[in-house]
């Protein structure tokens, strides 16, 4: 899990696609708010980017539709606002 606070808004949230798997599909969540460490260490291998609008994007590779309503639930039973969730297009380089 990468929390990074300084170095907002330097790379699109969606380049950390590069690192993953073409099998899997590759998601960010956006969430109102800021995500402490706690509830960071649920989302494991994704990336959690804090931005300067007051909100944090979540973003990495979900590997089944199971894995995802789990993100969406957590995020539900935290009482956190979602704002938006958007599945990106990957292109192998």
């Amino acid at each position: 899990m990468v929390i990074d606070n300084e170095k907002i808004l330097r790379e699109p949230v969606s380049d950390a696609a590069k690192n993953g798997k073409s099998s899997r599909d590759f998601y960010e969540i956006t969430i109102k708010g800021y995500i402490n460490k706690q509830r960071g260490v649920f989302f494991k291998q994704m990336k959690i980017r804090h931005l300067l609008s007051g909100e944090t994007c979540i973003a990495g590779f979900v590997k089944d539709q199971t894995e995802l309503y789990s993100i969406l639930t957590f995020i539900r039973d935290m009482g956190i606002p979602l704002l938006k969730v958007e599945q990106k297009q990957i292109n192998p380089e």
